[in-house]
């Protein structure tokens, strides 16, 4: 009779890889919902949106004329910045997740993709246009 038994060093392996992946699948799973939220879905406004709502408000008002009109460029800039950068690292979560946890994965070519994965950061052009401007653009 054969012993179909796997070996208790490989059940240890397979338990730990499993635990790895939900670790990253978990993560993963919360830098999404962090994303859905700046962005927004079908279900919710996202904060840009109300970021954008909020500061057509302000510049609305009298007193916003004293308001600098980079400081608004530069609020929207972060935004937009901060969702990028969360959106990559949920790629490169995610291609992690599949180099050290799938048995039949492509580990050269992930490895290559990992060393190689980088934030792309883009210089920012000389606006001249005012808050307003850039609201009603839809820049913010």
């Amino acid at each position: 009779m054969e012993d179909n038994r796997v070996p208790e060093s490989q059940v240890k392996i397979n338990d730990d890889t499993e635990m790895l992946n939900q670790g990253f699948q978990g993560l993963q799973h919360y830098l999404h919902l962090f994303v859905n939220r700046i962005e927004g879905d079908d279900y919710t406004i996202g904060l840009k949106k109300q970021i954008a709502d909020t500061l057509n408000h302000i510049d609305s008002l009298p007193e916003s004329k004293n308001i600098n009109p980079n400081h608004f460029d530069k609020l929207n800039l972060y935004c937009q910045y901060s969702c990028k950068i969360m959106t990559k690292l949920s790629e490169f979560i995610s291609t992690i997740n599949i180099r050290y946890t799938s048995p039949n994965a492509n580990k050269k070519v992930l490895d290559r993709m990992l060393d190689e994965f980088t934030i792309e950061k883009k210089e920012k052009k000389e606006d001249t246009r005012n808050g307003a401007e850039l609201i009603k653009d839809g820049v913010i």
